[in-house]
């Protein structure tokens, strides 16, 4: 007979484990696009509204060009753009629209190998233990919005600006043995307390690209 005491697995821990999961996936959707009404002040959100967006040209509303690139890129201030805190971010979709950029003799700018990037003349940096474009390390965040008509598809700057607030033991988890003993059954409830915003006194640290409208 199978009791309790022999369960192969511990349907608490795992429980915990997946609210852990849970509560990290939903702060990382609003600490990306939350309104901050209610809810905390997402880095897309908080970007466009400081004003530092950089409009794609008609035709590209799902598609980058190297000179977007280059564009979002020096429409951050150097003092923000060369710290070691600055990145780009954006979705899997938009890196595979960059890994597609070719020249002129549809050669791929992309060049392969233990790193990947486009730095000075797209050269490999093999000792680099960061992938970057145009030597600034990128981050994948599938809570970007994908590349569509006037989607804010890509954002680049000093990413430290952009601050998370989390109150006191994070996530907690309260098991509720008594609340469903009449049902034979156990609760969990999984909360924790937090906020974020962006750091912008006016020098607007972080751009947004945005996809054109048609």
């Amino acid at each position: 007979m199978v009791t309790a005491a022999n369960s192969c697995a511990d349907l608490d821990a795992l429980t915990a484990r997946l609210l852990g999961t849970r509560l990290g996936r939903l702060l990382n959707w609003k600490c990306m696009v939350g309104s901050g009404s209610g809810e905390p002040t997402g880095i897309v959100t908080a970007a466009v509204a400081a004003g530092n967006i950089y409009t794609m040209p008609t035709g590209e509303t799902a598609a980058i060009s190297y000179q977007d690139l280059v564009n979002i890129e020096h429409s951050v201030d150097p003092d923000y753009r060369y710290a070691a805190t600055t990145a780009w971010m954006f979705s899997d979709a938009q890196l595979k629209l960059i890994k597609k950029l070719v020249d002129g003799n549809n050669r791929p700018l992309w060049q392969p190998g233990l790193s990947a990037s486009f730095r000075e003349g797209a050269t490999v940096d093999i000792t680099s233990s960061r992938l970057t474009i145009m030597g600034h390390p990128y981050l994948i965040n599938q809570n970007m919005p994908t590349p569509a008509a006037n989607a804010y598809s890509t954002l680049f700057g000093d990413m430290s600006c952009f601050n998370v607030r989390q109150v006191g033991e994070w996530p907690s988890v309260m098991r509720l043995v008594e609340r469903y003993a009449d049902y034979l059954q156990v609760g969990f409830i999984a909360w924790e307390r937090t906020d974020s915003n962006l750091i912008d006194a006016g020098t607007h640290p972080i751009v947004v690209g945005q996809n054109s409208a048609t």
